[in-house]
């Protein structure tokens, strides 16, 4: 695990190639959450996917399962990518693609939920995490449009 003194030095460095001009403590922990964010988006992918595993095989399922695949991967695939983002528009342009992706994942775990005669302690766990992601990538969003 990276020491605390290097967290700080890797996060000075992030905020450098944003071109901030001067790192202010706000600006530095943006750049921690947005490295925790990292994490969650790749988590969720991956835990939809084990989640897609059990799915029975029917129609119903299918459909949902290649929809959520593809849309629970792309959040994580889009927000990485708006992290090398070669100007601020295109940062923006990448998170609103991840929070259209999040909002796409939310809809289909709801249906997988309709669709689930009982209830189901991980697909609840999955919509919640759906939904912080979304709040966060929204609140990005509206925060680099101010800027």
């Amino acid at each position: 695990m990276k020491s605390e003194k290097s967290q700080v030095k890797s996060v000075k460095s992030q905020v450098k190639r944003a071109k901030l001009k001067e790192p202010s403590t706000i600006n530095i922990c943006q750049a921690m959450k947005e490295n925790d964010l990292l994490k969650r988006t790749f988590n969720f992918g991956v835990d939809c996917l084990k989640y897609l595993r059990k799915l029975e095989t029917n129609p119903e399922n299918n459909l949902v399962r290649f929809q959520l695949g593809k849309s629970c991967t792309s959040i994580g695939a889009n927000y990485e990518a708006s992290q090398a983002g070669s100007s601020k528009a295109d940062f923006i342009n990448k998170v609103k693609i991840s929070l259209r992706e999040a909002r796409e994942s939310n809809y289909w775990l709801r249906i997988l939920k309709e669709l689930t005669e009982n209830k189901d302690i991980q697909l609840e766990i999955l919509i919640q995490e759906s939904k912080e992601i979304k709040n966060i990538l929204s609140a990005i969003v509206n925060h680099s449009n101010k800027k």
